[in-house]
C-alpha cells in the first residue's frame, strides 16, 4: 500500500481486520511489523560483512597522514585543546571540524592502528545504509523497493573510496547528517513548526561541518517535496495543466530560505578555506572551455561507471583538455535526452526526483570550480547515486508489474545485481590495502594518469627503489608538463642521486609553473642546498634570499643562509639568521649553530645557553653536549 509522509494517517492505514479465535490476523500483523527491523538488521550485517576486508588494510599515503597519522591535532585523541583547535583548522583546503573530532575519537579508542579506524568507517556506512532504507520505507511504504535501493547503496563499488579510505570519513559523516536532516524534514512536514525546522537546520549545519558537499540540500528538499512528499504538483503533459502549482512551488521555495542562508555561509567559509590553502586550480591551468567539457562528459561517465563498474581507480586524470568535441556533444545529447524523457514522464514522480537529485547533488564537485587535478572521483558519487538507484528500482518494479513478472523473478534480479556489485566491491577494497597497491592499480587501469604516476614514483622512492621511481616521474611530467609538483619531486630524487645539473633544471621548471609561495620557497631552498654542495656559495645565498622573499615566515631558508654566512666567517649575519629561524620555528639544529656562532664570536655564556636549548629538544645531540662541556671547562 502506498503512503506519502504528507498524507493524513487516516488515509494510509487499512481498516481493522476481524480475527478468528486463533489470532491468525494478529500474527500476520505482528510478522509485518517485524519485517522492517529484520530487513534493517540484515542490511547492517551485509554491509559490515562486506567491508570486513577493509580491517586488513593499512593507512595510505594520500591524506591519511595529514588527517590522522601526522596531524598534531589528532595524535593525542580527544584532548580539549585539540577539540577547540579543530574549529580553527583547515586541512587540505577544507574546514570540517566534526570530521577532525571524529578522527580524534578514533585515536582515543584505537590509537593509530588502522583497523580500528576502518571499523568505525564501516559502522558509519552501515548506519547510512540502514537510515536510507528506513527513510525510503517510511516515505513510500514500498519496503521491498526501499530495501533494494539500500542494498545497492551498501554494495555500490564506487562507494569503496568513501568507506575504505580512512581520510574520507568526512563523506560518511556528512551523508549521515544529510539523511538525518531529511528525516527531520519529514517530521517537520507532518506538523510544521519552528522547533522541528530548527532540527532540520541543525543536522544540515552538522553535515556541512563534516564536508560541505551537501550544500545543495535545500534544493534537494524541494525535489522531495515533489516526491515522495507530494507537497506540490508540476504542470501536466499536453493540456493537463495544474493551476496554482507555481504559487505553491514558490511558497515551498521560500520555506527553504533559512536553509539557503546556511548554505551561503558554508559557501563563504569553504571558499575562504580553499583559497587560503591554494586548493582551487586557476583558470590559467584549466580554462573555462576545458571545465565545461569535463563537466558534461563526467556527468555521463559517472553513470557509466556506476552501471558497469570496471577500471575503478583512486584518481582519474583530467580530460577537459583532450576530450574531442564529438564525445562531449554525444554526452550532452544523452543527458538532454534523459532529462527530456524524465520531464515527459513526470507523472512518474520518482523519475524527476531521482534524476535531478543526481544532477544537483553533484554540482559542487563536478568541476566548474576545479579543486585538485582529478577529472572525477568515485567518492563524489556516494550521495548522488541514491537518486539513480531510486529511479532504476522504482522504474524496473513498475515495468515488472506491467509485464506481470513475478515477485520472485524481480527479487532474483535485484539480488543478482547486488551480488555482482558486492563481488566488485570486495575486489576494490583490496586495492586500498597499502599505498603501493593502490597507486600501482591506478596506473594499470587508467591511461596518461600523471597524478597516479607521480604518486607511485613517490611511494617507490620512499620504499628505497629510486631506480624504479624515475620512469614514473618522467611519465608524469610527460603527461602533464606544466605540473610543478611533478618537477619538484623529480628534482628531489635527482638531488638525492647527486645529479645536480638535472635537479637544478627540474627545480627551475617547477618554479616556472609554480603559483604557490610555499612550494616556490621549497624549490629555492633546495636549489640553495645544491649550490652549497657545489661550493657555489654566492649562488646559494641568492637562492635563500629568493626563498625568504616569497615566504618570509619560513624558518628553513634563514637557517641555511646562516650556515653559508657562518662558513664565510660573517658571524653577525649568521647569528641574526639563526635567531630569526628560531623565532619562527625552534629546532635543535638552529640552536646548535647559533651556539657555534656565538662561541666563535666569544660570547660563551650565550653560546652555552643555546647548546642547553638544543639539548632540551634533542638530549642525544652529542655535538651540543661536547661543546657545552668544553665551554663549562673554559669558564671555570
Amino acid at each position: 500500500m502506498r503512503v506519502e509522509i504528507g498524507e493524513p494517517v487516516s488515509q494510509t492505514l487499512e481498516a481493522p481486520v476481524a480475527t478468528s479465535a486463533c489470532g491468525c490476523a494478529c500474527s500476520a500483523a505482528q510478522a509485518q511489523r517485524w519485517k522492517t527491523p529484520l530487513i534493517a538488521a540484515l542490511l547492517a550485517v551485509f554491509t559490515l560483512t562486506l567491508y570486513a576486508a577493509s580491517l586488513r588494510n593499512g593507512f595510505v599515503a594520500l591524506d591519511d597522514p595529514v588527517y590522522i597519522t601526522a596531524n598534531p591535532l589528532i595524535k593525542n585523541g580527544l584532548v580539549w585543546t585539540n577539540v577547540v583547535g579543530a574549529w580553527n583548522a583547515i586541512i587540505t583546503g577544507e574546514w570540517h571540524p566534526l570530521t577532525l573530532i571524529s578522527h580524534m575519537a578514533d585515536v582515543q579508542m584505537f590509537g593509530t592502528k588502522p583497523a580500528g579506524h576502518h571499523f568505525v568507517s564501516t559502522l558509519w556506512h552501515a548506519f547510512n545504509v540502514v537510515l536510507l532504507f528506513l527513510l525510503l520505507n517510511a516515505a513510500t511504504r514500498f519496503r521491498g523497493r526501499s530495501a533494494v535501493v539500500a542494498g545497492l547503496f551498501a554494495a555500490f563499488p564506487l562507494n569503496v573510496e568513501a568507506v575504505a579510505w580512512a581520510a574520507e570519513r568526512k563523506s560518511l559523516l556528512s551523508t549521515a547528517f544529510l539523511l538525518l536532516a531529511i528525516g527531520a524534514y519529514g517530521w517537520y512536514v507532518r506538523r510544521p513548526g519552528v522547533p522541528r525546522y530548527l532540527l532540520v537546520m541543525l543536522f544540515f549545519a552538522l553535515g556541512l561541518m563534516s564536508k560541505p558537499m551537501i550544500i545543495t540540500l535545500p534544493c534537494a528538499l524541494l525535489l522531495l517535496d515533489y516526491w515522495p512528499l507530494r507537497r506540490f504538483d508540476l504542470p501536466g503533459p499536453r493540456a493537463r495543466i495544474n493551476p496554482g502549482w507555481g504559487r505553491r512551488f514558490l511558497k515551498l521555495a521560500a520555506e527553504k530560505i533559512p536553509l539557503l542562508l546556511v548554505s551561503a555561509g558554508s559557501s563563504l567559509i569553504a571558499t575562504h578555506a580553499m583559497r587560503r590553502y591554494g586548493a582551487v586550480v586557476s583558470l590559467d591551468f584549466y580554462p573555462w572551455q576545458w571545465r565545461v567539457k569535463n563537466t558534461i562528459f563526467s556527468y555521463l561517465l559517472y553513470i557509466g561507471k556506476g552501471l558497469w563498474p570496471t577500471h575503478l581507480a583512486v584518481f582519474y586524470p583530467y580530460q577537459g583538455s583532450t576530450l574531442p568535441v564529438w564525445k562531449v556533444t554525444a554526452a550532452g545529447l544523452v543527458l538532454l535526452g534523459i532529462t527530456a524523457a524524465v520531464w515527459h514522464f513526470r507523472e512518474k514522480r520518482f523519475l524527476v526526483t531521482g534524476w535531478f537529485w543526481y544532477l544537483g547533488i553533484l554540482v559542487p564537485v563536478i568541476g566548474i570550480v576545479q579543486v585538485g587535478h582529478q577529472g572525477l572521483a568515485d567518492r563524489y558519487a556516494y550521495v548522488p547515486f541514491i537518486g539513480i538507484f531510486v529511479m532504476l528500482v522504482w522504474l524496473v518494479s513498475e515495468i515488472g508489474e506491467w509485464l506481470s513478472l513475478s515477485r520472485v523473478m524481480l527479487s532474483a534480479l535485484a539480488l543478482a545485481l547486488i551480488a555482482g556489485y558486492a563481488v566488485t566491491t570486495y575486489a576494490q577494497i583490496g586495492y586500498w590495502h597499502d599505498s603501493y597497491t593502490l597507486w600501482a592499480h591506478a596506473v594499470e587501469v587508467t591511461s596518461q594518469n600523471a597524478f597516479a604516476e607521480e604518486s607511485l614514483a613517490q611511494i617507490l622512492t620512499d620504499n628505497g627503489r629510486p631506480d624504479l621511481a624515475a620512469q614514473h616521474f618522467e611519465a608524469a611530467i610527460g603527461y602533464l608538463p606544466r605540473w610543478p609538483m611533478a618537477h619538484f619531486d623529480y628534482a628531489n630524487l635527482l638531488q638525492q642521486q647527486r645529479r645536480f645539473p638535472d635537479a637544478l633544471r627540474e627545480y627551475r621548471l617547477a618554479l616556472a609553473y609554480e603559483t604557490e609561495p610555499d612550494e616556490a620557497c621549497a624549490s629555492h631552498t633546495d636549489m640553495g642546498a645544491i649550490f652549497i654542495q657545489l661550493n657555489q656559495l654566492p649562488a646559494a645565498v641568492a637562492e635563500f634570499n629568493a626563498a625568504v622573499a616569497v615566504r618570509p615566515k619560513n624558518w628553513l631558508p634563514y637557517l641555511n643562509r646562516g650556515l653559508v654566512e657562518y662558513t664565510r666567517g660573517d658571524l653577525e649575519a649568521a647569528i641574526k639568521d639563526f635567531s630569526q629561524s628560531l623565532r619562527l620555528e625552534p629546532t635543535p639544529k638552529a640552536y646548535l649553530w647559533q651556539g657555534k656562532a656565538l662561541e666563535d664570536k666569544g660570547s660563551l655564556t650565550e653560546a652555552a645557553g643555546a647548546y642547553q636549548n638544543a639539548l632540551r629538544m634533542e638530549p642525544d645531540l652529542n655535538e651540543a653536549q661536547d661543546r657545552l662541556s668544553a665551554i663549562r671547562t673554559e669558564l671555570r
